[in-house]
């Protein structure tokens, strides 16, 4: 913690007013250096995160009351826009986190425990839970080796769960075993929907560039953009506002050819994730240096 007061932090986001409805400033761009070389830079940004978390959005208590449709705390937690913060582009190297979805779901934490009864769809003898975990383990392969620091986790997602990006990978599913494609979608509340879009038409367009597989724009459905691991003004177990995320489903489990597909195909549905993933990453400028002295702010705009 580097020992920001709360004014300090106030400036350095624009202000009261900046993290309710009004916009945020540009930010000052610095030159990226780990956090050894530049302690005080990365203290700024723990403090800045200690502040989200306390006074912008504190963490939940881990009882979420139950959905009432049409109640004004049900609007509020799957419509309403988070107060806007920065993005989270702290210096170091990228880090990122990669959700299996539904991968040990029998052990979801109280606040999640319907998660606890849904390994997600199947089809061809194997659970979702199994053709997520298979291609989100290709996915942190492929990028180790490119250089970053990645996350494999689990379908709880740690308490304020923070890196550069996340991604929920599935597999979709359909009753009628039909429909085919992938869809790609992020919060419809999030607190940085510029860098999620960018981050959502990155994968739209490599992902099908390199599978082939149809866009599915019309079916993204609201259980993607209300996603509970989106949801930190709910649930502790959730990305923290400011995180860059998605969620992806690869294709129909269901669907016979798009099956054959993800079973014979994973390296091809692993490349496609990363390049979108690398596409985003590459297009992040580098981290903001918080600067005091000079009274300079930060806001959540994100031009690539």
């Amino acid at each position: 913690m580097s020992g920001l007061s709360r004014r300090d932090l106030l400036r350095l986001t624009g202000g009261a007013a900046a993290l309710g409805l009004s916009g945020l400033v540009q930010p000052v761009w610095a030159d990226t250096a780990p956090c050894h070389e530049r302690p005080n830079h990365c203290g700024e940004w723990e403090a800045l995160a200690a502040y989200i978390d306390t006074e912008v959005l504190p963490i939940p208590d881990g009882n979420p009351p139950p959905f009432v449709p049409g109640s004004p705390e049900t609007f509020a937690t799957l419509r309403q826009p988070y107060p806007p913060v920065p993005v989270w582009n702290p210096p170091g190297p990228k880090r990122v986190g990669i959700q299996a979805g539904h991968w040990r779901y029998y052990d979801s934490p109280e606040e999640l425990k319907n998660n606890r009864f849904n390994p997600g769809t199947s089809g061809g003898g194997k659970a979702e839970w199994e053709v997520n975990l298979d291609i989100s383990q290709r996915v942190v392969d492929r990028l180790s080796e490119l250089g970053y620091v990645v996350d494999l986790l689990d379908g709880t997602p740690p308490i304020r769960y923070r890196a550069h990006l996340f991604l929920s990978i599935h597999a979709d599913g359909d009753v009628t075993q039909q429909l085919r494609g992938y869809k790609v979608g992020s919060a419809r509340f999030s607190a940085t929907p510029e860098a999620d879009k960018a981050l959502c038409d990155a994968l739209w367009e490599e992902y099908g560039a390199v599978t082939g597989l149809q866009k599915q724009p019309n079916q993204v459905s609201n259980r993607m953009t209300g996603y509970y691991a989106f949801n930190s003004r709910r649930y502790q177990h959730a990305i923290a506002p400011g995180v860059p995320h998605a969620i992806i489903e690869t294709a129909f489990l269901t669907n016979p050819i798009d099956r054959e597909f993800l079973f014979r195909q994973p390296d091809r549905v692993a490349k496609g994730i990363v390049d979108g993933l690398r596409r985003f990453l590459d297009s992040i400028p580098p981290s903001p240096r918080i600067s005091l002295a000079s009274g300079a702010t930060f806001g959540a705009t994100y031009t690539p």
